[in-house]
């Protein structure tokens, strides 16, 4: 079960993904506890291009923040997995990461 906050910060990325041009509606939508999806993603991403995603994701540093992941309900849609990176303290989306 999801706390007050948890829900809060799924709505504040439920917000801002659209404006990003994400239908929501075909995502499956998922607070990533501990953000572990996003720290394994990251290691993955950092291997196949180290530099690039290293100065792309630096904005992360040193923030308490959260990662909400939009996953296609259906593995023939168009459009891959979504993350939205939320500050757990100001409640602003910091980035984001489409992938393909």
């Amino acid at each position: 079960m999801l706390t007050e906050k948890q829900i809060k910060i799924i709505d504040i990325a439920n917000k801002k993904a659209p404006v990003l041009g994400v239908e929501i509606e075909n995502k499956d939508v998922y607070y990533d506890v501990d953000n572990k999806k996003w720290t394994a993603e990251l290691a993955r991403l950092r291997r196949e291009s180290p530099d690039y995603y290293a100065e792309r994701f630096k904005v992360l540093e040193g923030r308490d923040y959260q990662t909400v992941i939009y996953s296609p309900k259906e593995e023939l849609t168009l459009g891959g997995v979504f993350w939205v990176f939320v500050d757990r303290e100001t409640e602003e989306v910091i980035t984001f990461l489409a992938e393909q």
